[in-house]
């Protein structure tokens, strides 16, 4: 089976430049619901081997890469009116408290006093 060039410049953490995850990795972590173990899987490749070679790529780990990503998508979704339950749900959490205390952790203020700031910093339609 031959590659494209396009399919050999993406390796196998899913990036086809480093230091920047494109779309389609971020939906697959979506879709393993962040785990790590899971996508490591999904590729064919030891929890450790999937770790060497994200490490190599992005100079982090995968787990801090996709925590960072989830709170990334997080701050997106807050800007809607949909609720933290559903938001976390969305993100791969059991529930709204382990979002929020992860919210937290990460940023320093709660989800809902982020939205409220994010909501004021928001052009008005």
């Amino acid at each position: 089976m031959s590659l494209t060039k396009r399919q050999k410049a993406i390796d196998r953490t899913g990036s086809p430049r480093p230091g920047k995850p494109d779309p389609a990795f971020i939906k697959e972590l979506l879709e393993v619901e962040f785990s790590v173990t899971k996508l490591a899987r999904a590729r064919g490749l030891s929890l450790r081997q999937f770790e060497r070679k994200f490490n190599a790529q992005f100079q982090r780990c995968p787990r801090v890469a996709a925590q960072e990503i989830r709170m990334t998508l997080a701050c997106e979704r807050l800007l809607s009116d949909a609720p933290l339950k559903r938001i976390a749900a969305e993100l791969g959490y059991n529930d709204a408290a382990n979002f929020s205390n992860a919210f937290q952790f990460y940023h320093g203020v709660s989800p809902s006093r982020m939205r409220l700031k994010l909501l004021n910093l928001a052009p008005r339609v």
